[in-house]
């Protein structure tokens, strides 16, 4: 296959047409047939047979121009670059309106708008065809039973019916006369504690008990905010210096004389020996104060001091005078009662149940002291009932059962909430024998009985 490199346009036209004529001349030329077909085509007009050869000779011709147009037709052209692209026709007309295409698929259904409001009620239909006959409703009642008539006579005994279904049980008889008291049965097991009792009324106040210690005092509060600065006075204007003269010789040093006034400085001078020192000279009076200076910045602020104290909060569980404590359950953690808060509630509040209390979000130390009596070894611990978590564990605390007595365990400790929490004071006794003194034993003296006892303190 013959390949040729051209270029568009005219370039290719005449290199296909030089191509060509360089193809079809040596075949024209080199075939003393085809140069001389004309020739001999003049020359033997009426001579069959050159005419004979002169037609082979046009045959060969016929078919040597075929070959050559087979090899034309087979040629492969290869395009060179394309040109740079021309500029933009102007715009054609618009085509006429196409004709409409087919309706697309219906689209989905769009949510439901919002409801109407109610049109007004239309005028009474006309009463419609009576319905047909409906089930007939239940049986009525059973009416009063009709008066008695009078007994006919007597008839024949006839045959023994059936035996009739048995009667309505009738009334009860009269109670028979009570019977003697049997032996007394075995005693039963000691019921639940009931509800406590209401408050007795508050007895007379007692003395004034000894003042306690002084706390340590609380942290300096943080400082004021700085004031705004009083406005700067003029400065003065700067002397000149005065040239340095040269030292002297040091004389010996003579009493001191009474201070002079200050003259003008001098020029600093060399340095001189240094003299021996002389007796230190009465003070001058005090100069007068400058100008005061410009504020300098703020300097980092310092640690936080320790907390101080907001107020202090009481609880207590108070009974009438020689109540008790109260029963408990053995081996089980149960909820202290306190019904009594006295100092500062802004902060606190005591539960509905009278058996825990709820603190504001805060930092808080408490001092707690819950008693048992008889109880051998018991604890008490502080519960956040909002988390379900133990804030603080109390002191293991122990009563011999050979010799009964009250001990209490002490709850203190500091911990910190961030959101308003319920509490509760909690006890674990290893030993309940259902005494109404488990939970404190009275010690009577006319007052009432105060057993558990919380002391919380809030910080800053």
């Amino acid at each position: 296959m013959n390949r040729l490199s051209g270029n568009p346009g005219t370039t290719l036209l005449f290199a296909l047409v030089f191509f060509i004529a360089s193809l079809v001349t040596p075949v024209l030329i080199a075939n003393p047939t085809f140069s001389s077909v004309a020739f001999a085509q003049k020359k033997l007009k009426g001579k069959k047979g050159l005419a004979q050869q002169v037609d082979q000779l046009e045959q060969q011709l016929v078919d040597e121009v075929t070959n050559l147009q087979q090899q034309i037709t087979t040629i492969e052209l290869i395009p060179g670059a394309d040109g740079a692209t021309g500029p933009q026709g102007p715009q054609g007309n618009t085509g006429a309106a196409g004709t409409d295409g087919q309706d697309g698929a219906t689209g989905a259904t769009g949510p439901q708008g919002p409801q109407g409001t109610t049109g007004s009620a239309g005028a009474d239909g006309q009463d419609g065809a009576t319905g047909a006959t409906g089930p007939q409703g239940p049986q009525g009642t059973t009416g009063s039973a009709g008066a008695d008539g009078q007994d006919g006579a007597t008839g024949t005994t006839g045959p023994q019916g059936p035996q009739g279904t048995t009667g309505s049980a009738g009334t009860d008889g009269t109670d028979g006369a009570t019977g003697a008291t049997g032996p007394q049965g075995p005693q039963g097991t000691t019921g639940s504690a009931g509800a406590d009792g209401q408050d007795g009324t508050t007895g007379a106040t007692g003395p004034q008990g000894p003042q306690g210690t002084t706390g340590s005092a609380g942290a300096d509060g943080q400082d004021g905010a700085t004031g705004t600065t009083g406005p700067q006075g003029p400065q003065g204007t700067t002397g000149s210096a005065g040239a340095d003269g040269q030292d002297g010789a040091t004389g010996t040093t003579g009493p001191q004389g009474p201070q002079g006034t200050t003259g003008s400085a001098g020029a600093d001078g060399q340095d001189g020996a240094t003299g021996a020192t002389g007796p230190q000279g009465a003070t001058g009076p005090e100069g007068q104060v400058g100008f005061q200076g410009p504020q300098g910045d703020t300097g980092p602020e310092g640690p936080q001091g320790p907390a101080g104290v907001i107020g202090f909060a009481f609880l207590q569980h108070i009974l009438p005078h020689a109540t008790g404590g109260g029963s408990c359950t053995s081996q089980v953690w149960e909820p202290r009662g306190l019904n009594d808060l006295s100092g500062d509630t802004s902060f606190i509040s005591l539960a509905a149940s009278n058996d825990g209390f709820t603190l504001l979000p805060g930092t808080y130390i408490i001092e707690a002291q819950t008693p048992a009596y008889n109880a051998h070894h018991h604890k008490a611990r502080l519960k956040n009932i909002t988390s379900g978590q133990t804030v603080l564990v109390g002191s293991a605390a122990y009563v011999h059962p050979s010799g009964p007595n009250t001990t209490p365990s002490f709850i203190r400790g500091v911990f910190t909430i961030n959101t308003t929490t319920d509490f509760e004071v909690q006890h674990h006794i290893w030993i309940c024998d259902g005494s109404p003194y488990n939970l404190g034993l009275p010690a009577s003296g006319g007052e009432p009985e105060v057993y558990t006892q919380v002391k919380i303190t809030k910080l800053n």
